[in-house]
């Protein structure tokens, strides 16, 4: 996997607030001023899951990381 700029910054999130569930929508709210994309993040986080970095649960029919 390559380290890009939006995925460094998704990973900072998730390491400043490693206590929070995240969904992308939340992560998109968060990271809005470093002008990422929401299907970049919806990629991102599939990235993520597959590769092991991240957990997902499902509530209330929403993902959260």
């Amino acid at each position: 996997m390559r380290l890009t700029k939006h995925r460094k910054e998704i990973l900072n999130l998730f390491e400043k607030d490693n206590d929070n569930l995240w969904s992308a929508e939340s992560i998109y709210q968060e990271l809005k001023d470093k002008n990422i994309d929401l299907s970049t993040i919806y990629r991102t986080l599939d990235v993520f899951f597959k590769d092991g970095l991240v957990s997902k649960s499902m509530i209330d029919n929403t993902a959260h990381y």
